[in-house]
């Protein structure tokens, strides 16, 4: 007894102290809205009663006992809070667990807020994930996810027990790398480790984004083959919507399906555009291809003739070109030589492929005799032969004659044979080479000799007509006499002299035969002295025949060459110059003793090189070694032509400094007369006085123009100078926009820019962002100058505008204003809305939108701002409410009492309320709350909404009062309390089964 007494002491001061001697298994418990939960109480004291207490399963007082179980089936009570008691003495203790009811979301989704479509880059968009009917809230986290990245989490304060509608936000301003970025969020219940594992998680499905924005090119040049169309280029274009591409050469469009020739190649632009913006690519166009030949099978030219024109190869990239002859490699031809006849094979490799052609070159030049002896000396009565040779193309004919006569003739080679000489075979004999582009000569005289027993010193003699001449007849044996014979200077035969002497003080006598003679026993014999007389002529010269004034490129023209009273005849050459080349020779076989006049001719096809030539013949008596050396020549005074000729070209492109002259153009024209210069751009006349502006650069062409015809040439013009900004000094944008357009530089060549913040180098602003506000030091620099610029930089985080209110609650009908103000300097603002628009103003700082009574349920204004070339308008958000007309409670398909144990629909009816998803409808049991329901239909129009609650009465419920609520949570900028519609007060009655 006294032990007892002493535990029943120890029970009161626990219970003093505040422990309750009962044990509660488990201590924590989280349930499933709906599912079975059971705990046990128990104790190891005596007590006079203990038991559960619960809105749900609870065990009434039991005695005698040290254990209870408190047990739920479908646990549909959202507060309950279950306690176990137990009476020990006069006192009661009281412990229950820890019960969480937890019920994962209906559904979860994820939608933009005011937006539908395509977003665009850099600007700001909201997007809003919708949680319905989760409990409890304060264990709900809500993640963000962009792709496969956390981007946010977001939790909730909310202590209530009862299922709730959240909704949360996230701001996004999506790039063109979030193009098809999908979005999604998921409501997770972050329950503790009594609850299930993994938690629970329910995603919404995922939003896909489409980011519209302006193209960008990353621009190349391009090496095409020929005949690949346009539109094969290689872009490197990203935009979206896609871009559509224009081309353009010298201003003018150009169809993408233009297949590309040999003569497109150049500089193009092509133009990306989308309803966004756009974008250009400066690009050159080189177009490519396997060689091919401009040059003739055969061709046949004149020895010295420029072939560089008549043989091209075309290619792209520049072919590598060799030339081989007879297997061997040769170098190009240039100016024609007589070793260049034959044939050649001629190849030009580019990496596009191999072209072979075959050249036979035909070089034609005049006739030239190889010098030999000029004297041969033959006794009478042998055999002598006398050779000429002669080279020439085409081959020459070769001519011997002698005093006039024919004696032989051939080719190349010819041999005059003359047997059984006599004295009169004595003399000078001519060789005549001729083909049809001249003739050459040459003279060899021949000497007899006879047994006549006397000797003439010298043997052969050439005298000028007047002068003084003698020659020596001498013997060494005796005679009857000798002397000289002679129409003029004759000697009377003497005897007992071995010489005897022939002269004349003033040769005279043109055909004067001086002959010497002696007189031996009865016989006499003579030998004749060689003479010839000479005169040189009175003049010589050149004219043209037929013809006066300028000659044309590649007619036939024939010039002519007069010798006025020349002897001998035969031993006249006529030698015909162009400049100091030797072009024609001719000799004559008029064999008269007596002076003559000679006329010779020379046919001339002239070319442009042969413009401004000198031409002159000569005339020379060849009087072999006799005569005076070197032989008389006497020249006529030159003929200077002119050649007329159409205007030739060579073109190339130019980079004059800016106020460059046109007319400064450096022409590399040839033409005669001298051309004259029109230009043209756009095929329209340009002045060539003008002084050409950084805008004049492009494609030109001038056209050289004379009597002849004309020649053009199409030309690139880049016209240069040094670095001068178009830029501000100061600029204000907001966040994202582009700068790219704002600051800009104009130099040609293109400058090398630097910029400078704070001392250091920086990357130039494309799209502006908060960091970039500041002052920079932009530098530029060209070989034409350097030039500097600053620039201060104020970039606004949002559209620089504020709104006042932010967010709006009105009630259908009333009266509603909203300020939007600004601090910068801007070019318009004003307010949008279907009611209470505000046009445009400038220089205002504030504009007020104002509707006395608002009755456009889906109402979106928005205030818009232009600052520069963007375009900004924050939305003001309003929200348009309506209470409802009336809120009822029914029950559904039953009338009259119910039965204990079955179940039954309660329906709550709300009429015209608006918006939906700002509606709550609650449902109470007495004054308790056993269910709420929001809705998530974003519709801002009235509607009726329609809700129901699933009960099963017990006899306990007889009696009971249900009612529901419709309640509007407009959030803090709404009316306070939130407005409430009840409906009347629905009484059942529970009859027992």
């Amino acid at each position: 007894m006294l032990y007892l007494t002493h535990l029943i002491g120890l029970v009161l001061i626990a219970l003093i102290n505040g422990d309750c001697p009962v044990k509660i298994q488990p201590v924590k418990l989280v349930v499933e809205f709906g599912d079975s939960v059971s705990a046990n109480c128990s104790t190891t004291i005596a007590h006079k009663g203990m038991g559960w207490e619960a809105s749900e399963g609870a065990v009434d007082m039991m005695e005698d006992v040290h254990f209870v179980t408190w047990r739920v089936e479908s646990l549909t009570h959202w507060d309950i809070k279950p306690i176990c008691y137990i009476h020990v003495n006069s006192e009661q203790c009281e412990l229950g667990p820890s019960v969480t009811v937890y019920k994962c979301p209906d559904r979860v989704s994820i939608s933009t807020v005011n937006h539908k479509g395509p977003m665009i880059e850099g600007r700001e968009y909201e997007l809003q994930c919708d949680v319905q009917n989760v409990a409890p809230v304060h264990l709900l986290t809500v993640n963000w996810y962009k792709g496969q990245h956390l981007v946010k989490r977001e939790s909730f304060s909310d202590k209530s027990t009862f299922p709730s509608n959240k909704t949360t936000t996230l701001q996004i301003s999506p790039s063109r790398d979030d193009d098809a970025v999908q979005y999604r969020c998921e409501a997770e219940l972050n329950l503790g480790p009594e609850g299930p594992q993994p938690p629970p998680i329910v995603t919404s499905d995922p939003l896909n984004i489409a980011v519209h924005y302006k193209p960008l090119i990353t621009c190349s040049d391009w090496s095409p083959m020929i005949n690949t169309p346009l539109d094969s280029y290689p872009y490197n274009v990203m935009g979206n919507p896609s871009p559509n591409i224009t081309w353009y050469r010298d201003k003018s469009s150009v169809s993408t399906s233009t297949r590309l020739s040999r003569n497109d190649s150049g500089q193009y632009q092509y133009v990306a555009s989308n309803v966004i913006g756009s974008a250009s690519c400066v690009t050159k166009i080189t177009v490519e291809y396997a060689p091919t030949f401009t040059c003739p099978a055969h061709y046949e030219g004149m020895e010295h003739e420029s072939f560089l024109d008549k043989c091209s190869v075309m290619a792209s990239p520049a072919a590598d070109i060799t030339w081989e002859k007879d297997g061997k490699i040769v170098n190009p031809l240039h100016n024609l030589a007589r070793e260049d006849s034959g044939s050649y094979l001629i190849t030009a490799v580019n990496k596009h492929g191999t072209e072979h052609h075959k050249l036979t070159i035909n070089v034609l030049y005049g006739p030239r005799i190889k010098p030999d002896n000029p004297l041969e000396v033959v006794k009478v009565d042998e055999e002598v032969s006398l050779s000429c040779t002669a080279e020439g193309n085409p081959e020459p004919e070769v001519r011997w004659s002698f005093q006039n006569h024919v004696m032989a003739t051939g080719r190349r080679q010819t041999v005059l044979t003359i047997s059984n000489t006599s004295l009169t075979d004595a003399g000078v004999y001519t060789c005549t080479a001729t083909n049809n582009l001249g003739n050459d000569i040459r003279t060899v005289s021949l000497m007899v000799e006879s047994d006549c027993p006397i000797k003439i010193q010298p043997v052969k003699l050439m005298v000028e007509f007047g002068d003084s001449v003698s020659a020596i007849c001498s013997t060494t044996i005796a005679h009857k006499g000798m002397g000289w014979e002679a129409s003029q200077g004759a000697v009377d035969m003497m005897e007992e002299v071995q010489n005897i002497t022939w002269r004349v003080e003033s040769l005279i006598t043109w055909d004067i035969k001086p002959i010497c003679y002696i007189n031996v026993n009865f016989e006499q014999c003579e030998l004749g002295l060689s003479l010839t007389i000479y005169k040189r002529p009175d003049w010589v010269s050149i004219s043209t025949v037929n013809h006066k004034g300028p000659m044309t490129e590649g007619r036939e023209y024939e010039l002519q060459c007069d010798v006025q009273n020349v002897a001998p005849v035969q031993n006249l050459t006529v030698n015909w110059y162009k400049g100091q080349h030797l072009v024609k020779r001719e000799s004559f076989s008029d064999k008269s003793p007596f002076p003559d006049n000679k006329t010779t001719t020379l046919q001339i096809s002239p070319s442009r090189d042969d413009d401004g030539v000198q031409y002159r013949c000569e005339a020379e008596l060849i009087l072999g070694p006799e005569g005076p050396q070197p032989p008389p020549i006497v020249t006529a005074d030159p003929l200077n032509i002119a050649v007329h000729y159409k205007p030739v070209i060579t073109c190339s492109d130019w980079s004059p400094m800016i106020n460059t002259p046109l007319d400064s153009y450096p022409y590399n024209v040839m033409g005669n007369p001298s051309p004259n210069i029109t230009w043209y751009r756009d095929k329209s006349p340009v002045s060539t006085s003008i002084r050409l502006s950084r805008n004049d650069l492009g494609q030109y062409q001038y056209v050289a123009s004379n009597v002849i015809g004309s020649a053009s040439c199409v030309t690139k013009i880049t016209v240069e100078y040094a670095p001068t900004f178009t830029c501000p000094a100061h600029y204000e944008g907001m966040e994202h926009e582009s700068f790219l357009d704002k600051c800009s530089v104009m130099a040609s060549p293109a400058a090398d820019i630097t910029w400078e913040k704070d001392g250091k180098i920086v990357n130039p602003l494309h799209n502006l962002t908060s960091e970039d506000s500041g002052s920079y030091l932009i530098t530029a620099v060209n070989k034409h100058g350097t030039e500097k610029h600053k620039l201060t930089i104020n970039v606004f985080c949002d559209c620089p505008v504020k709104i006042q209110p932010v967010k709006l609650v009105v009630e259908f009908g009333d009266s509603v204003s909203a300020n939007c103000s600004t601090t910068i300097a801007h070019k318009g603002m004003g307010w949008e809305a279907s009611q209470g628009a505000v046009e445009m103003m400038e220089d205002v700082h504030f504009v007020t939108w104002r509707v006395e009574s608002l009755t456009h349920w889906d109402i979106k204004p928005f205030c818009y701002i232009n600052v520069n070339s963007e375009h900004c308008e924050p939305w003001l958000s309003v929200t348009i409410y309506k209470r409802p007309d009336w809120v009822s409670i029914s029950t559904v398909n039953h009338t009259g009492p119910m039965t204990e144990g079955r179940e039954y629909e309660l329906q709550c009816d709300v009429q015209n309320v608006a918006p939906v998803h700002l509606l709550t409808v609650n449902w109470y049991k007495g004054q308790h709350l056993v269910k709420r329901e929001s809705f998530s239909d974003k519709s801002p129009f009235p509607d009726n909404k329609t809700t129901t609650l699933q009960i099963s009465p017990s006899r306990d419920d007889d009696g009971v009062q249900y009612r529901c609520e419709a309640e509007l949570n407009l959030g803090p900028e709404g009316p306070q309390p939130p407005p409430k519609v009840t409906s009347d007060p629905l009484n059942i009655a529970v009859h027992l089964d």
